[in-house]
């Protein structure tokens, strides 16, 4: 029940964090595009992403990143559906900190989490083809 517990949790979306051996976070990317916080991202998810995982028709984008100080880092996602599928398959993301552990959006389209200076984050967005969205980090 120890491992069942935190995936249900976090599919319910009632917790900031979850273990990173959730199997709601896909696997891929294997490379990750760098961005500088504060840079606003407009992407579109496209079927020359990889796969997220060979059981659904997701693909998927990731991003990295290095603080530069000490703060509350701020991650927020805007995106519309653009087909009915989309509502099947809904766009999700999640913030992983330098300790492997997965920041979900506790309110819709956003994550914070205490950052601390020259630390690695990254970013997963996994959506189904065609899917527009907008990133915006910040750091306070």
């Amino acid at each position: 029940m120890r491992h069942v517990l935190p995936w249900v949790v976090c599919a319910g979306g009632l917790l900031v964090a979850c273990d990173g051996g959730s199997p709601l976070v896909p696997t891929a990317p294997s490379s990750l595009r760098s961005i500088i916080v504060g840079e606003v991202i407009r992407a579109r998810v496209t079927v020359d992403d990889p796969l997220c995982d060979r059981e659904e028709p997701t693909h998927c984008q990731g991003y990295s990143f290095t603080t530069t100080r000490d703060g509350l880092l701020d991650v927020t996602l805007a995106w519309s559906p653009s087909t009915p599928e989309s509502a099947v398959y809904p766009l999700g993301f999640a913030v992983i900190d330098p300790t492997g552990r997965h920041w979900y959006p506790v309110e819709p389209g956003r994550v914070s989490l205490q950052a601390t200076n020259r630390s690695f984050y990254r970013i997963r967005i996994w959506s189904l083809p065609n899917e527009e969205y907008v990133i915006r980090t910040s750091l306070r």
